[in-house]
């Protein structure tokens, strides 16, 4: 395995002030859009990387599922017993799926790993935009009181469109229970401002995306420069945790778990810079 420079040691993900900035596993997955492996197994195994990240100073995990659901029992009980929490389950389940099995399922592994959050999708069909506020209103019933259903609000899906994704759950749930992610990279733009100003309650999860800050980036300009989009969202009174969700070498040749890690960890170092005490 790679060497990670040690980061600050994070409090309790949950209970901390400091807002939780988690690692998200698919940061570290080469077969994440199965470009490796055919079936969509994943090459990574996870636990062996579990000390590397706890090392860095991650808070915790946003867990890209087929981590837990493409592996063997053994393995998920290492992660479930590792050194870093699994604080947000990443699900791809289908919206436009009409048997809920597949997303009932996911409420059984955010429970399996005691994850405070869950992240989804909600499909791209305009003309089912009621039936996906059913869906989510069953998936709510599913999920533990005290868990966040954090909807990914991603280019092809309904989400996208902050004033739908907005009206879609105030039908469903309050914004301490139903929030939504949103995408910044090393500064803000105008479409994050958009988001904040029509969602800025239910705002309450972040992912990075640095795949394009390499070796020659600045630690300290970028910090620099991802503080200007924390003051934004904090203009808004977002309180809430980041993923880094992707960091350079993503789709490289050396898009492998030692190398992304080094520099998730530099981008780990910035974002807390960035954040402040």
């Amino acid at each position: 395995m790679g060497s990670v420079p040690a980061g600050d040691e994070e409090a309790d993900p949950v209970t901390s002030a400091r807002p939780p900035v988690l690692l998200g596993t698919v940061a570290i997955e080469p077969n994440r859009w199965g470009a490796v492996r055919s079936g969509g197994f994943p090459v990574t195994v996870l636990s062996e990387w579990l000390p590397t990240i706890a090392a860095a100073g991650f808070g915790g995990l946003e867990l890209w599922e087929r981590h837990a659901t493409f592996v063997d029992e053994h393995e998920v009980e290492r992660i479930v017993r590792g050194p870093v929490p699994v604080v947000v389950f990443n699900s791809y389940a289908l919206w436009d799926d009409p048997e809920p099995f597949a997303r009932d399922e996911v409420a059984r592994w955010v429970d399996r790993f005691g994850a405070a959050g869950v992240k989804f999708n909600v499909g791209n069909d305009a003309k089912a935009r009621d039936v996906y506020v059913e869906r989510l209103a069953r998936f709510d019933e599913q999920l533990s009181p005290g868990v966040r259903l954090l909807c990914e609000c991603h280019a092809g899906t309904l989400a996208e469109d902050p004033d739908l994704a907005s009206a879609m759950f105030d039908e469903v749930a309050p914004a301490e229970r139903l929030q939504a992610i949103v995408h910044l990279g090393r500064t803000p733009t105008d479409e994050t401002r958009a988001f904040m100003e029509r969602l800025g309650d239910r705002v309450g999860h972040v992912h990075l995306q640095l795949a394009e800050e390499g070796p020659t980036t600045d630690p300290a300009s970028l910090a620099a420069d991802l503080r200007i989009g924390a003051e934004l969202l904090r203009t808004f009174g977002f309180e809430g945790s980041w993923t880094i969700e992707f960091s350079h070498g993503l789709m490289t040749n050396r898009d492998e778990p030692g190398y992304i890690l080094e520099w998730a960890s530099r981008d780990l170092r910035a974002l807390r810079d960035a954040l402040g005490p």
